[in-house]
């Protein structure tokens, strides 16, 4: 049976359909709807998002999964918040068209001021771990959110890899926030398959408006048959989303 997964970072829906180089990164408007028809239109049976919104100052950023999930026409959705402000907060979903009979969120908490060598953006950031069932099997997927910052990529790999230790795991997704075989990804590359990598696809994911490098992934379980792997050519958000067909 073929089944066509998906991941979409879509920075909390904010649409960069027409986004004009001279503007601002960080000032487009929220249009869920324009983000559902995007995800309708490409016809994932399951897709991870990343930046979803889950509260916020303003109604289109308040629990978009919920939204999404009913505009873009998902029967089951899951979804666990991650970072919060006061003000906003932010995390993961899964939309599917198969139901979802369980689901884990893992939190992964940043780093303490105390402990932190490097520069940059550090967050909260969280595991979606949802039991998913595709004609009568039960699939685990994980969808993710990685850090900016190194060290938070190594303490979240370091969850998933002791996941994938116990357990049998079909898919884990997501923005990774690193470059193809970056060395704190390597554990994901030793126990399961890149999908980018086995179909040899060497595009880049981020960013829509100006394509420079991969950092949203696919990763799939050793010995499950990888038919297609695309990067969607869409811009309603700053990232590309992306696919993989699977025959399971």
């Amino acid at each position: 049976m073929e089944v066509k997964i998906g991941n979409y970072n879509i920075c909390h829906c904010g649409d960069y359909t027409n986004r004009k180089d001279t503007d601002p990164i960080w000032v487009q408007a929220i249009n869920v709807q324009a983000m559902a028809d995007a995800i309708k239109k490409l016809d994932f049976d399951v897709i991870g998002l990343n930046e979803v919104y889950f509260k916020s100052v303003n109604e289109e950023g308040v629990e978009q999964a919920k939204k999404l999930a009913k505009l873009a026409g998902y029967d089951y959705y899951a979804s666990a918040e991650g970072a919060s402000d006061g003000r906003t907060t932010i995390g993961n979903a899964i939309l599917s068209k198969y139901p979802i009979i369980n689901v884990e969120i893992i939190a992964v908490p940043t780093i303490p001021e105390s402990e932190r060598v490097e520069e940059g953006w550090y967050e909260d950031r969280v595991l979606l771990v949802a039991d998913i069932e595709i004609n009568g099997k039960v699939n685990k997927v994980i969808v993710s959110h990685f850090g900016c910052i190194k060290k938070e990529r190594e303490l979240i790999v370091d969850k998933i890899s002791k996941i994938l230790d116990k357990d049998e795991v079909l898919v884990v997704m997501g923005d990774f926030n690193a470059l193809p075989h970056a060395q704190e990804l390597q554990p994901l590359y030793d126990k399961m398959i890149s999908s980018a990598d086995q179909k040899n696809n060497k595009e880049f994911t981020f960013a829509s408006y100006n394509p420079h490098m991969c950092i949203d992934y696919i990763f799939v379980k050793k010995g499950v048959e990888i038919k297609d792997y695309v990067v969607h050519k869409e811009k309603a958000s700053d990232h590309y989303p992306i696919s993989a067909v699977l025959d399971i």
